[in-house]
């Protein structure tokens, strides 16, 4: 397989298997109604196991293209919450602009990959 269509391939299972993970958190019975440090698990496992899927279909360009689809993730979700402005109104920003760890997370899962099982 060529490695255009693997990276392709790479980045739909890897987006798809995030957000498979992250919709197992929302169902499950944990709550995360409320803005805590809870609330940042799911996205930043989901991303973190995006991350390693990525790495695992394709390890050439696993850590670029993993920061590439976290950009892809993130900054959409970012942009919806700063339509308004950078206003958090009191809440805690490292709490409210969430997003922000997916980016982190997603490379950090494909250099796992290449660490742990690959070994390189």
């Amino acid at each position: 397989m060529k490695a255009k269509h693997q990276n392709i391939i790479a980045a739909i299972v890897g987006i798809f298997s995030c957000i498979a993970i992250w919709y197992l958190f929302i169902v499950s019975s944990i709550e995360f109604s409320r803005l805590t440090y809870l609330t940042i698990l799911p996205p930043t496992i989901a991303s973190l196991i995006g991350g390693l899927v990525i790495a695992a279909i394709a390890p050439k360009s696993g850590v670029k293209l993993s920061a590439t689809v976290g950009c892809l993730l993130a900054f959409p979700l970012l942009a919806l919450m700063l339509k308004s402005g950078f206003s958090h109104l009191g809440r805690n920003p490292l709490l409210w602009y969430w997003p922000m760890y997916i980016i982190p997370f997603f490379v950090l899962g494909a250099c796992i990959h290449k660490r742990v099982i690959h070994g390189t």
